[in-house]
């Protein structure tokens, strides 16, 4: 599978906008566990953008899918199967949203209870007050223009015919789950390692990465030949 990265306005303002993130952990000193926050708002608001994307879909195909109760016969491609299909993605999204922050809420608990049993860890919080949060607040609207102008860009460009349920799971949960695992994988990594600035801007940096590669592999088919996807 060849997906080249194409450095268009969208993939380069959210590019700045990994960066504003990071220059804001580094001076602030930021913990691990205030910017996985960050990240995790991030997923949200890729999910609520990618709700719209599904209801604005214009040419879709809904070859081997049926709706619950149709008795197994396929879904007509209208409006009704559209909304069915966002309805779908918001509840299975937001459900997995809750429970990727029930699991970090789990594990920033464990991680204060090991700090205070063995020492402090890069998990632990090391910041607060006012200043830290409104640069939180800062970093998540930035992120919000930044997949707002993405939505906006690629809402009228031309499209191919693809599968609704391609379009539902494989430009949504595809484009989150990868940087979830890399979250939660430098989560659990912040237990043996000291908070530092270089270690945290090489979380970063890598998050940053995952970021750039979905966020093409989202909108590739919108630019790319079919058989290159």
């Amino acid at each position: 599978m060849k997906l080249p990265i194409r450095l268009d306005r969208t993939t380069l303002a959210l590019i700045l906008a990994n960066l504003f993130t990071i220059l804001l952990a580094v001076i602030f000193n930021w913990s691990f566990q205030r910017v996985f926050w960050v990240y995790w708002w991030q997923s949200a608001i890729i999910g609520f953008f990618h709700f719209f994307k599904i209801r604005d879909l214009r040419d879709f195909s809904t070859e081997g899918i049926s709706l619950p109760f149709s008795g197994g016969k396929q879904a007509q491609e209208n409006e009704e199967t559209k909304q069915f299909a966002a309805l779908w993605f918001a509840i299975i999204f937001g459900g997995s949203m809750l429970c990727f922050a029930a699991f970090m809420i789990f594990l920033s608990a464990f991680g204060s209870i090991k700090a205070a049993l063995v020492g402090s860890s890069a998990i632990e919080s090391q910041d607060g007050g006012l200043i830290d949060f409104l640069m939180t607040l800062a970093a998540i609207a930035v992120f919000f223009i930044t997949h707002l102008s993405a939505y906006r860009f690629y809402k009228n460009k031309p499209t191919k015919r693809r599968n609704i349920l391609d379009v539902t799971w494989g430009g949504g949960l595809w484009r989150i789950v990868p940087m979830q695992l890399a979250i939660i994988l430098f989560f659990f990594l912040s237990f043996y390692f000291v908070s530092t600035s270089l270690v945290l801007v090489f979380f970063l940096l890598i998050k940053t990465a995952v970021d750039v590669i979905t966020h093409n592999f989202e909108h590739a088919w919108q630019w790319q030949p079919e058989g290159n996807i």
